[in-house]
């Protein structure tokens, strides 16, 4: 569904804190908009927006979700502001999201017994890492194509097709839609023990990966579903990433909705 068609109420917000200015929008169920409801919170891509994601809220939002979206800093045709990308990392992504987690549980509406976190690709590595900090708290995580693998391509001196000395780190490296990351992008990157620092998170985990994903290889999800403690695995036979092919989506959505059905009711 294009983002226009959605018929439910949206909010948008800027959250202050320090120099730093985050955008996101809630879409709240269309049948009770101000009703306590389950709330779900998701993360994009590298070099994207909540445009992204927000194909993702409205089929959540239709199930009865306030489902919060909302722009990292640095990022291409982002609202947010405060950071430049040279500045902006996984960790600073974690801040970010963590800024608008906290907004989200303290909207009077958000049913605080019922809280999801998604993420795609490097957000969805972002999201695993928020939902281990509130491993109490969240219920359940679904990541979408997640870039597990960004602490090994790092190390090894390459992303998303682009090569660098990986012995000595370039101050920055120009990426694509005009975006680039910067020295603390790769060091904080390659700080991260995904399996140490993500499976500590033991309540319910969905995730969608393509098999012929050529950005986030499959089998960093193949692994994480054998390190999480309850985690369900939805391998799309030659999707790609980002699912752009709309059979790829569409099956992704329906687990999604199962999961949440059966896992966070």
């Amino acid at each position: 569904m294009n983002v226009k068609e959605y018929k439910g109420p949206v909010d948008e917000f800027y959250l202050h804190q320090d120099s730093l200015v985050i955008y996101g929008r809630c879409y709240h169920p269309a049948k009770d908009p101000d009703g306590s409801y389950p709330a779900m919170l998701i993360a994009h891509e590298f070099a994207s927006n909540a445009n992204s994601t927000s194909r993702f809220a409205i089929p959540f939002s239709e199930q009865g979700y306030h489902v919060f979206v909302f722009d990292f800093t640095g990022s291409k045709g982002t609202k947010s502001y405060g950071r430049e990308d040279i500045d902006c990392s996984i960790l600073t992504d974690k801040e970010e999201m963590e800024i608008v987690y906290e907004y989200m549980m303290e909207q009077p509406y958000v049913d605080q017994n019922h809280i999801v976190l998604c993420g795609c690709s490097q957000g969805g590595l972002t999201a695993g890492l928020l939902a281990a900090d509130h491993k109490e708290e969240v219920k359940a995580l679904m990541m979408y194509y997640p870039a597990l693998c960004g602490p090994d391509y790092l190390r090894s001196g390459y992303m998303m097709g682009k090569s660098f000395d990986a012995e000595e780190v370039p101050e920055y490296i120009e990426m694509y839609r005009g975006t680039g990351i910067g020295r603390k992008y790769i060091t904080d990157m390659r700080s991260l023990d995904p399996w140490t620092e993500l499976t500590v998170y033991e309540h319910p985990v969905l995730i969608c990966h393509g098999t012929w994903d050529s950005i986030a290889a499959i089998r960093y999800s193949r692994e994480a579903a054998a390190r999480y403690k309850d985690c369900t695995l939805l391998e799309i036979e030659k999707g790609e990433h980002i699912f752009k092919v709309p059979e790829n989506f569409k099956q992704a959505m329906e687990t999604s909705i199962d999961f949440l059905h059966a896992r966070c009711s």
